[in-house]
């Protein structure tokens, strides 16, 4: 766990000059360990490059808390640079009923950041609420290649 601080406290400060460091915890065996790392390098050095990255961790990922920070990593590294397929991802990840409330939540989140929606004004996903809550005319327009 010690490992996972440190690399927590170095995205915390944004010491650019680990960023090459951080990046060989992204295989780590520990789960503490990736999900700091991907959240080091999205969301506090906000790196694009990176934005594959998520994508292969929210496909791959088998840590609850590791799989939704690269969930909300994607969705903070589109809001400063929207893609297509970054945001069909997270649409899908919306969508997707078998998937866990949380990551929806999290993939919804970040489609609302990349609307320019700051989602803490949005009602919080409940089970059995999401239907109510999503916009799924935007969902639906995202999955037709249009911006939301």
């Amino acid at each position: 766990m010690e490992i996972a601080s440190v690399i927590s406290d170095l995205g915390d400060v944004q010491y650019l000059h680990a960023k090459p460091v951080i990046e060989g915890y992204l295989n780590h065996p520990e789960a503490w360990v990736r999900r700091n790392a991907i959240q080091a390098l999205t969301i506090d050095f906000k790196a694009q490059e990176h934005r594959t990255t998520c994508e292969i961790m929210i496909r791959d990922e088998t840590d609850f808390d590791a799989r939704n920070v690269a969930i909300s990593g994607l969705g903070q590294l589109l809001r400063f640079a929207p893609g297509l397929t970054g945001i069909k991802i997270l649409a899908a990840l919306v969508r997707n009923p078998n998937e866990e409330i949380v990551h929806r939540e999290a993939a919804y989140q970040g489609i609302l950041w990349i609307k320019g929606v700051d989602p803490r004004e949005h009602p919080w996903f409940k089970e059995g609420f999401v239907e109510e809550i999503v916009d799924w005319n935007m969902i639906s327009r995202i999955e037709a290649g249009l911006p939301p």
